[in-house]
């Protein structure tokens, strides 16, 4: 039996753990044993794989794998007047234990990864999480047919950056190792291209894709709506830009007149109390909804909103507007990465400038003065995620990636 083996280091869970599930749910290659390594410390995850109704032929095999991610982000979230003092220890002396970990798991993992058909590395952005650029070596050294590296968060960095020469040791290592760089949007190539320009050539994209029922749309009703619920869905953190919805609310409850605004934040997170004390001192407390964590269906919750806001300052391709568009959404978003390939801007949707609160106001305000325009938002949004961005899509193309070596549509255009 041939076998296809996924990567992902998971050292905290996020987006690609969701992408890890849907893949695992949704390949149909019933021939092949499908094998999952993950770190057994993610306690969520392992618990949502757990739940799942997954294929007889998928095995999980969660590892103790060593992350160094795991250690500096410790080190970095330590107390205010301690954290100078402890990077600036990692800075000069803990500096080559980052690559003595990743020479331990180059052979760790060349004991736990068998000879396959496919070895996939889900990563974040790149190096990212240096086990999964380890984790190609490795299976390149154990004799893998194909080998692939998803790369499915934004590089973030500017393309006059050069890396250290340890840095372009690895960066050889792992060109030579795989056999294609898959990212998630054509935003996410570009960047990767610019700050890696030796992986240009083996770039490919493959947009990721959620499960959508095709009868699930159903046509919102605008007209003479007073009471309009605005939501947005991510975990609170500062590249979100949640502050920025905020500002935006103050100004429309001082602009619009006559129609009550609601907004429901969906997540949990390190800004949490921040965001609310801000609410507080906007005078627009009464406005908002912070719900915490969510555990319920998100898809339900969304149904019961008007507009989607996505006031993202730093982004990849987010799941949280595909699934609003799935519901239906007229979706007003950050012009950033790959949320354009998303939202056709007039179209489907409203873009706006990263952090401009004053065109999120405007832009919601505009929607909610022409209601014909909102309907046909809504009814684009919802077609153009079924038509491009679904589950089945997205395994598609990852299958061609797999077993295909014509993919010049999936290249990357400079």
């Amino acid at each position: 039996m041939n076998k296809i083996i996924y990567y992902i280091e998971n050292y905290e869970y996020g987006g690609l753990e969701r992408f890890v599930k849907d893949m695992l749910v949704n390949i149909d290659l019933v021939e092949d044993k499908i094998i999952l390594l993950c770190n057994a410390y993610n306690c969520r995850f392992i618990s949502e794989l757990a739940a799942l109704q997954l294929p007889s032929n998928v095995v999980i095999k969660p590892l103790n794998i060593f992350c160094y991610a795991k250690i500096y982000h410790s080190l970095a979230s330590a107390q205010s007047s301690q954290k100078k003092t402890i990077l600036g220890i990692y800075k000069w002396l803990l500096f080559p234990l980052r690559y003595f970990i990743f020479i331990y798991n180059i052979f760790y993992l060349i004991f736990k990864i068998e000879k396959c058909r496919v070895f996939h590395a889900i990563n974040g952005g790149y190096p990212a999480a240096d086990s999964c650029r380890a984790s190609v070596i490795a299976a390149k050294l154990r004799g893998a047919d194909r080998i692939i590296m998803s790369v499915l968060s934004m590089v973030n960095r500017e393309k006059s950056w050069l890396p250290h020469p340890i840095e372009k040791i690895i960066d050889l290592c792992v060109y030579r190792s795989v056999d294609y760089m898959h990212v998630n949007s054509n935003a996410a190539g570009r960047a990767l291209i610019a700050y890696r320009a030796s992986m240009k050539d083996k770039v490919v994209n493959v947009y990721t894709g959620i499960g959508i029922d095709r009868d699930h749309f159903k046509p919102r009703n605008y007209y003479n709506k007073q009471v309009f619920n605005i939501v947005t869905l991510g975990t609170l953190v500062p590249t979100r830009g949640h502050k920025y919805l905020i500002e935006a609310a103050k100004i429309l409850d001082q602009e619009l007149k006559g129609i009550e605004l609601k907004y429901t934040v969906v997540g949990g997170g390190a800004e949490m109390d921040r965001l609310k004390t801000m609410a507080v001192d906007c005078q627009i407390i009464q406005r908002f909804n912070f719900t915490g964590y969510y555990n319920g269906e998100i898809s339900k919750l969304l149904d019961q909103a008007d507009i989607f806001v996505y006031p993202s300052i730093l982004e990849s391709f987010p799941y949280s507007i595909l699934e609003a568009m799935a519901s239906g959404l007229p979706v007003i978003a950050s012009r950033i990465a790959g949320i354009p390939e998303q939202i056709i801007d007039q179209e489907s949707g409203i873009l706006v400038s990263p952090g401009d609160s004053a065109s999120i106001a405007k832009a919601v305000q505009s929607l909610i003065n022409d209601r014909k325009q909102l309907e046909k938002y809504s009814e684009e949004a919802y077609k153009r995620v079924r038509d491009k961005f679904t589950t089945k899509a997205m395994v598609c193309g990852l299958k061609q990636i797999y077993f295909n070596d014509r993919l010049n549509g999936r290249r990357i255009k400079q």
